[in-house]
């Protein structure tokens, strides 16, 4: 995942690079739709999806600041549901 900035919109996202099969790609486009729509406080809105070559597609989303959840669960062990 790499922080990166889009151009039209003048603000910072994040930009997940995807190596995929070819097969691969309605099913990532479908679940990009679906996950576009979900609206909650602990996922990353997506922004937009694509395809670079019939084996790299792209999703790019909000960029979130903080730790990453390898840190927290280094620190913590574990996540409360509650978190």
């Amino acid at each position: 995942v790499y922080q990166a900035l889009d151009l039209e919109l003048r603000r910072h996202v994040a930009l997940k690079v995807i190596e995929v099969q070819k097969e691969q790609l309605k099913a990532l486009r479908h679940e990009a739709r679906c996950l576009s729509e979900v609206r909650h406080k602990n996922i990353v809105t997506v922004l937009s999806v694509g395809v670079i070559s019939d084996s790299l597609a792209y999703l790019v989303t909000e960029l979130v600041s903080g730790k990453t959840l390898s840190a927290i669960l280094a620190e913590e062990r574990s996540l409360r549901p509650e978190r």
